[in-house]
């Protein structure tokens, strides 16, 4: 029986110079933080491997400070020493130019492939995969491409599969997603893990025995999905005959409540709303053929309507603004 190996998996990194919005502490200085006590949690226990599951960069090509913070990061220890462990990662959306993985050598994920970090499928002149094999921990890689979640996944023979793509346990608002359970797999996975779906989710076991978990994305960028979710990254045990997994906390990761502020995001949480129901109504009132000539025009309808309603006069100019710029371009259209 050979001896058991380790596995650590980071979800979404999102590295970027700038705050994100309602983030009132120092964004990067957190990732930074997490990053740093995550590698030096997989050194201390001798782990044999490091995934980083994609979008390590917000953006394909941000500026040198950002792009190199981060290669010195994922490569060496604060004591400039490298890491006594392989670093794999998969490319995802926010890693390419336009999606397309033909776009590589322009882009930082590319400079992070040259560097140290061991992109899967990277061959000479930035050339790539879409998917690929490391034999020695029986990882199955897929980067991201347009439809990643709907190609034809069950040839290979790894016991662990790894792709940045929407496999998810439950529906969500967007189409371009798979369920676990209508996700192929090969005659051997046993573990399918997954980066792109920011929230994660706990490990979910289907009926044949396939286990799904996402340990969601380290960025917290949206207060709408980030304020209760525990940080954290994937542990995986590999062994002969079976391959055991657990989520630990990164304890660098401030609270939610601690990071937003959460005022203005209740504010701003009222005000979509408001202007989806007005939205509506105003959808409402040009459909509605029964306006008699010289009668009340939909906009002033529709303006009794805000008054009542007690919506402030911003909103209201937003969505008239919105019923002006529908109204010229089906004059033109015509």
């Amino acid at each position: 029986m050979s001896e058991a190996k380790y596995l650590m998996c980071f979800g979404d990194i999102h590295y970027r110079n700038e705050n994100p919005a309602l983030r009132i502490d120092d964004y990067r200085a957190e990732i930074r933080d997490c990053l740093y006590e995550g590698l030096s949690f997989a050194a201390d226990n001798e782990f044999d491997a490091v995934l980083f599951l994609g979008d390590n960069y917000d953006q394909p090509d941000p500026g040198g400070n950002v792009r190199n913070e981060l290669i010195d990061i994922l490569n060496r220890q604060p004591n400039g020493e490298e890491w006594p462990f392989a670093r794999y990662s998969l490319v995802g959306n926010h890693d390419i130019i336009g999606h397309q993985l033909k776009t590589l050598k322009r882009t930082a994920i590319g400079t992070l492939g040259r560097s140290g970090v061991i992109i899967p499928g990277l061959g000479a002149g930035y050339s790539i995969e879409h998917t690929a094999e490391v034999p020695a921990l029986s990882l199955y890689c897929a980067h991201f491409t347009h439809g990643v979640e709907f190609m034809d996944h069950t040839q290979s023979q790894s016991r662990i599969y790894a792709l940045h793509a929407n496999i998810l346990r439950e529906p969500f608002f967007d189409d371009k997603y798979i369920l676990c359970d209508d996700f192929q797999v090969g005659p051997h996975t046993q573990l399918v893990i997954t980066g792109h779906y920011h929230s994660g989710y706990a490990t979910y076991k289907r009926e044949d025995g396939v286990v799904f978990a996402n340990p969601g994305s380290i960025a917290r960028i949206d207060s709408s999905s980030s304020i209760d979710r525990e940080v954290g990254v994937l542990l995986v045990k590999i062994e002969d005959d079976k391959i055991g997994w657990k989520f630990h906390k990164l304890e660098s990761a401030k609270p939610g409540r601690k990071i937003f502020d959460l005022k203005t995001a209740e504010q701003n949480t009222v005000k979509r709303k408001k202007k989806d129901e007005l939205h509506e109504k105003l959808k409402e009132i040009r459909l509605n053929k029964a306006v008699e000539s010289g009668g009340a025009s939909p906009i002033d309808k529709f303006s009794i309507f805000a008054h009542q309603q007690n919506v402030s006069s911003d909103a209201l100019s937003l969505v008239i603004e919105s019923y002006d710029e529908i109204s010229i371009n089906r004059k033109r259209s015509n």
